[in-house]
C-alpha cells in the first residue's frame, strides 16, 4: 500500500530549515530598516527631508535643475563663441576700412613734408635766399650734415654758415632737378648748383679755407634726405660730388690724390 504522507523525521528538517530562514530574513529586513533610518537620517541633516518619497522627488528635481543648467552653459558657450568670431569678424572688417583712411593720412603728410622740402629749396637753397624760412621750418634741434661742409646743429648755426657762404659766392644757387620722393617721415631731394666766388673768404669747407674773391666758380650735384617730424625738418643728410667741387674750386692737390686711394679720398670728401 503507497503511503502519501511525509515521514515525520523529513518535516521536522524542514521546518528548521524554515525557521532559520525566517530569522535570517528577520535579520536582513532589521538591517536594511537600520540603513533606512541611518539614510533617512543622514538625508535629514543634509538636504533638510525625513521622508523617502520627498528624498527621490529632491533628488529628481536637482537632477533636473543641474541638467537644464548644463544646457544653459553649453548654450551660453556657443553664443559667447559666436559672439567671438563676430567681434574678430568686426574687428577685421573696421580694420580694412580703416586703411584707406591710414593711406590717406599717410599720403596728406607726405605731401605736406615735400612741400615744405620744396620751400627749404626755394628760400635757402635756391638763389633768392629768406633767412626767415630757417625758424619756418626747421625744428630747433636741426642737424645739417653735408660732406662738402662741416656738420651744422640748430637754427642759428645755419644763419651763420648761410650769410657766409653767400657772402663768399654772391651768386650761390641750388635747385631741384627731379620731383621729391617721399616715405613716411623722409623726403628725398637731387639737386643741381653752385656758384661763382668772388666774394669774402670763406672758411666753411671741411678741407680748409678758401681765399677771397677767388673768382672761381663750383659746379656740381647731390642727394640729400631729409627727415621732418611735425611739420619742420630735423634733419638734412647730403651726399654731393665733393671732390669735383673741390677740384674746381683748387682746394685740393691734384698730385697729393694721385698718391691717396679712391677709398682715402671718399671717406674725406665724399
Amino acid at each position: 500500500m503507497h503511503n502519501n504522507c511525509t515521514p515525520y523525521g523529513s518535516d521536522r528538517l524542514n521546518l528548521n530549515s524554515a525557521f532559520y530562514d525566517l530569522q535570517a530574513l528577520a535579520k536582513n529586513i532589521s538591517r536594511a530598516r537600520v540603513l533606512q533610518r541611518a539614510f533617512l537620517s543622514n538625508s535629514k541633516a543634509r538636504f533638510g527631508v525625513s521622508d523617502l518619497t520627498h528624498l527621490v522627488s529632491l533628488m529628481a528635481k536637482v537632477f533636473n535643475e543641474t541638467q537644464i543648467k548644463v544646457i544653459r552653459d553649453v548654450r551660453m558657450s556657443r553664443m559667447l563663441n559666436r559672439r567671438a568670431v563676430l567681434g574678430l569678424g568686426t574687428l577685421a572688417v573696421m580694420s580694412i576700412l580703416s586703411t584707406p583712411r591710414r593711406a590717406e593720412a599717410n599720403s596728406t603728410v607726405q605731401s605736406r613734408n615735400k612741400s615744405i622740402v620744396a620751400r627749404w629749396y626755394a628760400e635757402f637753397w635756391g638763389k633768392t635766399y629768406s633767412p626767415a624760412v630757417i625758424d619756418g621750418v626747421t625744428s630747433p634741434e636741426i642737424t645739417l650734415k653735408h660732406s662738402l661742409h662741416r656738420a651744422l646743429i640748430g637754427p642759428n648755426a645755419l644763419r651763420s654758415f648761410m650769410a657766409e657762404f653767400r657772402s663768399a659766392f654772391p651768386d650761390l644757387g641750388f635747385e631741384l632737378t627731379t620731383p621729391l620722393l617721399a616715405d613716411g617721415d623722409r623726403v628725398i631731394a637731387q639737386w643741381v648748383g653752385g656758384g661763382t666766388h668772388t666774394g669774402q673768404a670763406f672758411n666753411g669747407f671741411a678741407v680748409g679755407p678758401l681765399s677771397a674773391a677767388s673768382g672761381r666758380t663750383m659746379h656740381f650735384a647731390g642727394i640729400s634726405i631729409f627727415r621732418l617730424k611735425g611739420g619742420k625738418i630735423i634733419e638734412e643728410n647730403g651726399l654731393d660730388d665733393g671732390i669735383t667741387a673741390l677740384l674746381q674750386l683748387d682746394l685740393l692737390d691734384r698730385a697729393k690724390l694721385d698718391n691717396e686711394s679712391i677709398t682715402s679720398i671718399c671717406a674725406k670728401y665724399c
